[in-house]
């Protein structure tokens, strides 16, 4: 019978081992060294992925709901330093699901960036702050769909666009997006939108404008359910479907509805009065050896009830 106490001391040994290893991994996880090794690490795998210097204020991690928040994320790119940053994030939070322990599978269950502002700059002579990535050493594809993020969501967007050599001003407030996975049949659902947008051109009074779309996508099709864009109070709606995309086949609608006086700032000589529809269809497909304008159809309709 040693044999069976030996085993029995033995498997109380390990689990003994196993109880303070957690609880020292636990404790670790909580530490400052941990915050600072996880913080450096992130930091230099966002840089060899963009090429910006990236900034990280502090990292807060719970490891009983396997959830980690990044705080106060800044990414430059050429930029004076003493100007905006090309990305500023108040908050990332990264959320992880176990799938399966015994074969180390993981799944990211959630995605959430709150607050992101992004200042894009070119210059007269047309160059951007874009920082330049280096080259990828790494030969690996992950797709979308088998990375399967369960829930990404960013809320409270801006983005400011400013070309000073077209010249052209934009910029947009309130961007939201929600997406989520269907693992019953391997697709994303979404929504994209924004408010509040400004749009203009040279020394022309700004365009406001806003935009909202909602979509579905699986490995093989895209589904663009509904898109409208306002600018003023001209409209631009789409439908259609992308079929296959290593040999794109898109078929869909359109409806554009002009208001003439929103542009009238654009052409202070032409007096214009009115409205004007243009409805129709448009056909894509990939064919070898076609110019552009020989694979697209469109068809449609303009029509005007009065302008002047």
């Amino acid at each position: 019978m040693q044999w069976k106490k030996a085993v029995g001391w033995t498997s109380i040994a390990i689990l003994i081992l196993l109880m303070v290893g957690g609880i020292g991994g636990y404790f670790y996880l909580q530490s400052n060294n941990f915050k600072e090794f996880a913080l450096r690490t992130i930091s230099q795998k966002v840089e060899t992925a963009t090429g910006g210097k990236t900034q990280i204020g502090s990292l807060d991690f719970s490891l009983s709901t396997l959830t980690a928040h990044l705080h106060n994320i800044v990414i430059r790119g050429t930029e004076p330093s003493d100007t905006p940053p090309l990305l500023k994030v108040d908050e990332l939070t990264v959320r992880l699901k176990i799938v399966s322990a015994f074969q180390r599978k993981v799944s990211l269950s959630e995605l959430a960036i709150q607050h992101p502002v992004v200042h894009l700059e070119v210059s007269r002579d047309g160059k951007n702050n874009l920082p330049q990535a280096p080259p990828s050493q790494s030969k690996s594809n992950t797709d979308i769909f088998d990375l399967a993020v369960k829930h990404f969501a960013l809320s409270n967007g801006e983005v400011d666009y400013n070309d000073n050599k077209t010249p052209l001003n934009a910029d947009l407030l309130d961007l939201e997006t929600d997406v989520r996975f269907n693992s019953l049949v391997p697709s994303y659902s979404g929504t994209l939108s924004y408010n509040n947008g400004r749009l203009q051109y040279a020394e022309y009074a700004p365009l406001p404008h806003s935009f909202n779309t909602k979509f579905t996508a699986t490995r093989t099709r895209f589904s663009l359910e509904s898109a409208e864009m306002k600018v003023a109070s001209s409209t631009v709606s789409l439908r259609g479907d992308v079929n296959n995309y290593a040999d794109p086949v898109v078929a869909g609608e359109y409806d554009v509805r002009i208001h003439t006086q929103d542009f009238a700032a654009l052409s202070p000589s032409v007096k214009a009065a009115g409205d004007v529809a243009i409805t129709g269809n448009i056909q894509y497909h990939n064919q070898a050896n076609q110019p552009f304008l020989k694979r697209v159809q469109v068809a449609g309709q303009l029509a005007s009830e009065g302008l002047s």
